[in-house]
């Protein structure tokens, strides 16, 4: 990954890296070594930001809205904090101007304008076998009801927004 290495350290101002793709495929993971080599950019991570299973879709709209426009227009950004446990929202936090971010999750991609500089973009997938042991392994069976409704909005997200076309980085 050294040409996204070699970017993230030379772009200066407002920037951000995305890295979408379906659930399992191994985002979290890339996103926190991604991080641990630039510990300068902030990482949000979009599983904080979700306010539910059926919320892949908003949560596009408000993130695009509230941190992704004002950041790459060189203004202060918000991301609204959710709390899976508490049910509701946390204090949003605020992205200071001129901030590098990465952002992890399903959607990020649709999150930023097509054009949009300077901003590069990351698929990740792997076999739907392995994405459902990951799943299976990190989450048990305790949210088995609910994987349809979320596979759903992906289905649309995917035919909405069609992100692995935009995506230019897509690991081998």
């Amino acid at each position: 990954m050294s040409e996204l290495d070699e970017w993230m350290r030379s772009v200066s101002g407002p920037a951000l890296v995305t890295i979408d793709g379906p659930s399992g495929a191994g985002k979290s993971t890339f996103a926190t070594a991604l991080h641990e080599r630039h510990s300068n950019w902030q990482l949000i991570r979009l599983d904080d930001v979700y306010r539910g299973w059926d919320d892949l879709l908003p949560t596009v709209e408000v993130m695009r809205d509230s941190c992704v426009l004002p950041l790459l227009g060189g203004a202060v950004g918000v991301w609204p904090k959710w709390s899976w446990p508490r049910t509701g929202p946390i204090v949003p936090t605020e992205v200071p101007a001129r901030s590098r971010l990465i952002i992890e999750g399903c959607g990020s991609t649709g999150m930023v304008p097509v054009g949009a500089e300077p901003v590069r973009h990351i698929w990740l997938d792997t076999a739907p076998g392995v994405r459902q042991q990951r799943i299976q392994d990190r989450d048990g069976r305790q949210f088995d009801a609910y994987w349809p409704t979320w596979f759903a909005q992906w289905e649309r997200y995917e035919l909405t927004f069609r992100p692995r076309e935009r995506c230019e980085i897509v690991p081998g």
